[in-house]
């Protein structure tokens, strides 16, 4: 998987683990609801 100019691997693992915490929560409502 190419990395862009600009993104460091850190940087992406925060991106996706955002991600993932708002899927997460998406996801966790939609089982209270």
């Amino acid at each position: 998987m190419p990395i862009k100019s600009g993104t460091t691997p850190k940087n992406a693992a925060i991106k996706a683990e955002k991600g993932l915490l708002k899927l997460g929560k998406h996801i966790f409502k939609g089982f209270l609801l």
